[in-house]
Formats: structure tokens, sequence, C-alpha cells
């Protein structure tokens, strides 16, 4: 017996129905599974599309439903089987316009976090599915976002396609590849994504295996390489402390000097230069209840929103350190430590972790970070902003971190002349540029260290 499965391609515009339509409307129009988590909450578009399509995809619950024993391997796969993409129509509906605009004129970025985080689920889903009704299938959770690169702005006014697919597999664990671009594909993707995906036993939380991948094109092949390079780099870092990582000599050298410089600013503050500040009074925090309707379809609180959330704190947080809106460049890393549950009091906090002026970049590397920003005549800096998400318990007194996210913004040349030569604005700090933020203990300078060679790296 053989069950339907998911579609994996398709256009979404305002006659697909809404999110106002309640799952019961939606079993009894088209799907023959009993409800697997409700739709229904602050969700994209996008993103409440996707999860349709997995509601009727995934299996119906079954009291004789089996795990997958011990020791049986998995069928392999290969990576056109998960390929999965998304057609956003906005050039003819206006609502879809309405609902991904961001106050400048651009397609909002933090909805499209949201949006990558759903497709990613929705891939590693179809890698993992075996169309047999009589197994259990694996939690999938997000482990990590590697990193989200912008290499141009997207218009409002053109239809841009979603789309990813898996390109490399661990015993547990899916690496999936993603783009954004225009639906003519005249031009290389607008925004890369890299996700890794973990799979968990419903029943144990342990690690649960998943299918082998085979690829095929020797780009599939390249892609898999890569990751298999990732893979080996990353259970290397996990095996050391963030804190007991060896430093370089570069490394710790721009440490010392930069505790050198803080102590100045803190013991003797009048005698300090006039362009530093302290990283932690650059701090901005949010602090909220989790509610229901922000869950996934597992029933814990949906990463892409903690991501949604996150950016949108980074950005107001570059906002009131740069005084001019900033132009996004690129998530770095995004970490899932432990799932939030819904009814639990998260706090987000963000602080400026580094900036750089344009004359420390190499012009290749400028260059690059101004074709992301969208600038003409380029960046005049640059700046890294850390989130961290905590999520505490006050009748207990504790709080445990859950996520940490990093972003970077840029500050468009053209902004930051136009803000000197307007006599209304705070014209002497961007005449001089940004500040530089300063470490108030040697955690915080390995942080900026870290921050600072990673800014100026060539990529």
């Amino acid at each position: 017996m053989s069950r339907s499965v998911m579609s994996r391609s398709a256009c979404w515009d305002s006659s697909t129905p809404s999110s106002s339509t309640s799952t019961s409307q939606l079993e009894a129009q088209e799907s023959p599974h009993q409800e697997v988590s409700p739709i229904t909450g602050e969700y994209s578009p996008i993103t409440w599309e996707l999860w349709r399509r997995r509601s009727y995809a995934q299996k119906p619950l079954s009291e004789n439903a089996q795990k997958v024993p011990h020791g049986v391997e998995l069928k392999p796969k290969n990576p056109a089987q998960s390929r999965t993409s998304i057609t956003y129509a906005l050039s003819t509906d206006s609502f879809l316009r309405a609902q991904y605009g961001s106050p400048f004129g651009h397609v909002r970025i933090a909805r499209l976090l949201e949006d990558l985080d759903s497709l990613a689920g929705n891939i590693a889903f179809a890698h993992v599915d075996d169309d047999d009704p009589s197994t259990i299938e694996p939690t999938l959770v997000t482990a990590s976002v590697d990193s989200i690169r912008v290499k141009r702005r997207l218009s409002l006014n053109d239809d841009i396609v979603l789309s990813g697919e898996v390109t490399h597999v661990g015993r547990s664990s899916l690496e999936i590849s993603m783009r954004i671009e225009e639906s003519d594909k005249k031009k290389p993707p607008a925004v890369q994504a890299r996700f890794t995906f973990v799979a968990r036993d419903r029943e144990t939380g342990k690690a649960a295996p998943v299918p082998g991948l085979l690829p095929e094109t020797e780009e599939e092949k390249r892609a898999f390489a890569a990751g298999d390079a990732r893979a080996v780099a990353r259970k290397q870092a996990r095996s050391i402390k963030p804190m007991h990582q060896e430093m370089s000599d570069e490394e710790a050298q721009l440490v010392a000097d930069l505790l050198k410089e803080s102590k100045v600013l803190m013991e003797m503050p009048a005698l300090a230069p006039g362009d530093v500040m302290l990283a932690r009074a650059t701090r901005q925090e949010n602090l909220f209840m989790t509610q229901p309707q922000q869950r996934n379809m597992n029933g814990r609180v949906f990463g892409g929103f903690l991501m949604r959330r996150a950016f949108e704190l980074a950005y107001a947080t570059a906002f009131s350190f740069c005084g001019m809106p900033p132009r996004f460049l690129e998530v770095g890393e995004v970490t899932f430590k432990q799932p939030v549950s819904v009814g639990e009091l998260l706090s987000l906090r963000a602080e400026i972790r580094a900036s750089v002026d344009r004359s420390e970049l190499s012009e290749s590397l400028a260059t690059a970070y101004s074709r992301a920003a969208g600038c003409g005549p380029g960046l005049s800096a640059v700046m890294q902003v850390d989130v961290s998400a905590l999520v505490t318990d006050p009748p207990t007194r504790t709080a445990a971190l859950s996520n940490t996210f990093v972003f970077r913004f840029g500050v468009d040349a053209h902004d930051a002349d136009a803000a000197a030569d307007d006599s209304s604005s705070s014209s002497p700090v961007m005449r001089a540029g940004l500040k530089r933020v300063l470490p108030a203990k040697e955690s915080e300078a390995v942080a900026q260290a870290r921050a600072l060679l990673s800014l100026t790296d060539e990529r």
C-alpha cells in the first residue's frame, strides 16, 4: 500500500488557501491522514504552505507502526529525490508583496529566514521518508544553520524561487543546501544557505539513522566531498570547549591588544580615545513568553520563528549603533543547543561583537560585501552582531542557553556621507566612522578577536 507523496515543486499565490484555513478544513478537502500538528499561528504564507504539504504527506499515526529494526540498512537516495522548490509570485500577487515587504521596499529578510528553515524541514523529510506506512519516521530537528549568505538584494517586483536538496548525510545528520533566486534564473542565486538537521528516535530522543546519499552528477559529488570535510571539522570542534580552543599567534596577540586598550577605557575613561566603547554598552534585549501559535510540527517553538526574532533584534541593535538603517550581509552561524517549549520565558540578548572600517578590508572582500548590501559606491564599515537566546525560569532562578546567532551588517558609504552632510544628523560620529567596541573580560576578547578575523577573512 503506497500513500500520496508530497509535491515538491509549486508556485504560491493568494489563490492558495490562506493561513486562516483550519486544519479540519484541510483534512476534509484533501488529506486522508489524521492530524499531525495544527497548522495555525504566526507563520509566513510560504511556511504555511510548506507545512501543509508535509502534513499531507506525513504518515498516519498507527498503533501497529514499528521502528525500523536496529541494523537494517536503509535504502540510500540521490539528491534529486529530496529536491524541493516553491515559487513566490511577487510580481502578480499584492497580498504576497504585502506579507514580504520591508519598510524600505525590498524583500523582508527575516521572513525568508523562516521559510528557509521550513523548506529545510521538508527536504529532510523527503529524504528520510520511506513511503512505508508500517514504519515510524524519526523526529527531525534543526541542529545548526552553518551559513546564509546574501549576494544581492531581492526586489518585490520579481518572482523568486526558494529551492534546495540534501547534499550530504552522516549516520543521523543531513546537510541541506538551499538557494533563493529570481524565477527567470538569469543571474546566480541571490541567497545561498546551508542547514544541518538531525534525526531523533521519537520514543528515546536518541540519534536515529537516516538513508545514505548517492550523489550522481559531478556537482553533487563535489558538494558531498565538501560536506565530508565540514563534518570532520565539526566533530573536531565539538571535542574542544570553545574557550579552550587553541588560539593562533595572531588571535593571541589580538586578544592581548584588545584587553590592553579596554583596560584604559575601564580604569581611566577620561584618557581613552573618543571612538571606543565597551561592547556590553551596545546590548539590547527582548523578553517574552513563547505562545502556542509559534510552535512547529513537532510541538516545540519553531526554529524559523526564533531566527526571525533574533534577526529583528540584531537589526535594531545595529541600527541603534550606526545611526542609520544597516544593510544585511549574512548569517554567520546559528546553533540550536536545546529545544524551546511553548509557555517558556525566552530572553534574547544582542550585542555588537566587532566593527571594522572599509580600509581594513581587502578590495575583493569590500566589493563582495557591497554587492550583497546593494551598495553602489561600497560600504564604509561592517559589523557583527551576536545574539543569544536563554530560556529563563524565575521560580528556580535559572537560565539555560537555547540558541546562539551571528549576523553581519554593513553601512552604506552613500548613506553615511548623506548623514554627515545633514546638519540635523549626528554627523561627528559618521564622519569618523563607526565606534570600535572593546571587551570587558578575556572571554569577550577571545570572541571579539575571532569575530574581527572572520569579518576580514577572504571567502
